[in-house]
């Protein structure tokens, strides 16, 4: 297993066998009796429907009183299994890896995707300004900096270049955390960077060359990040579960329609995005999760032997 999925599930296994067997309640929130969720967070710009979402109060109206949690990104699927928080922010990627090692976690709510217009995509491979580097035909042979290794971008990179004939299995993927990628770029230590927000609207502002958009080769604003809960908690608290996947499919409307409240919040929880808010690059808030990309990703994950076996995306949606 890659060693960085491979310290996500070690840490949600042992999560698993350190929690309890709780109390929850199948009771049903209400606005006289709200009910107490804690929300293990990420803080990037696709979990902004939620943030906006309880500021704008879409939660208490479904009787939800939302704590939500800053979390690391390896820690929001342990948070789940160990009862640390009630939901989470995860990528389709994480949850079929976690489900293939058999961790009880299910999708309950959608989060984001790449937006249908892909020249507004907030993931984005960049070339060095006024370097060789001009098109993904000449990618083949180099070295590109990702943020961590096959995990959402990563695989997502991997199937855009696919998708514009480019063979993936003849370049180099090294990880870089996003604040140095620009960095590697201007020393010649990477030829291309695949870069998130804060970093990447600098980037494009300061000329660098844009290549290729994350979204290349998936259906249109296809799911890509989602809100995760643990199997016993679904099962113990259906009423609940509802009530969030409901506040959250109404957030994420309001925060697709509304994109300058979206930028207004992102600085309350996403640092470094302050001075940047009015031209990051924002995301698809979805509605739906879509089934179809887990073959997408079942598919990358096998190939490049982070899995062994698929997971079916019907059974890794909890049912509405």
């Amino acid at each position: 297993m890659k060693k960085s999925l491979a310290i996500v599930i070690a840490a949600s296994l042992a999560a698993l066998a350190a929690c309890g067997s709780g109390s929850e309640s199948s009771e049903g929130p209400s606005s006289s009796k709200p009910v107490k969720i804690t929300v293990a967070n990420l803080a990037v710009t696709n979990s902004a429907g939620l943030v906006l979402g309880v500021e704008k109060g879409f939660f208490t109206d479904e009787g939800l009183s939302v704590t939500i949690k800053d979390t690391p990104a390896a820690s929001t699927v342990p948070s789940v299994v160990s009862g640390d928080a009630q939901f989470a922010f995860t990528g389709i990627p994480p949850l079929i890896n976690a489900r293939s090692n058999a961790l009880p976690i299910k999708a309950v709510a959608p989060a984001a995707g790449y937006p249908e217009d892909l020249s507004t995509s907030q993931i984005r491979l960049i070339a060095q300004k006024g370097g060789d580097i001009t098109d993904v035909t000449q990618l083949e042979g180099k070295k590109i900096a990702v943020d961590t290794l096959y995990q959402l971008p990563h695989l997502s990179i991997i199937q855009a270049l696919k998708s514009k004939g480019v063979d993936p299995t003849k370049i180099t993927f090294t990880e870089v955390p996003y604040p140095s990628m620009t960095e590697a770029l201007a020393s010649g230590k990477v030829d291309a960077a695949d870069m998130g927000d804060p970093f990447l609207s600098q980037a494009l502002a300061a000329g660098h060359t844009d290549l290729l958009s994350n979204g290349e080769g998936f259906d249109p604003a296809a799911t890509q990040v989602i809100w995760i809960a643990s199997e016993s908690y679904i099962a113990k608290n259906p009423k609940i579960v509802k009530a969030f996947r409901r506040a959250v499919v109404k957030s994420n409307k309001y925060a697709q329609a509304n994109p300058d409240e979206v930028r207004k919040i992102v600085p309350s929880y996403m640092e470094g995005t302050d001075k940047v808010a009015d031209k990051i690059l924002l995301p698809q808030y979805t509605t739906t999760i879509d089934q179809k990309v887990f073959s997408v990703y079942n598919d990358l994950l096998t190939e490049f032997k982070v899995t062994k076996k698929s997971v079916d995306g019907k059974e890794a949606v909890a049912q509405e």
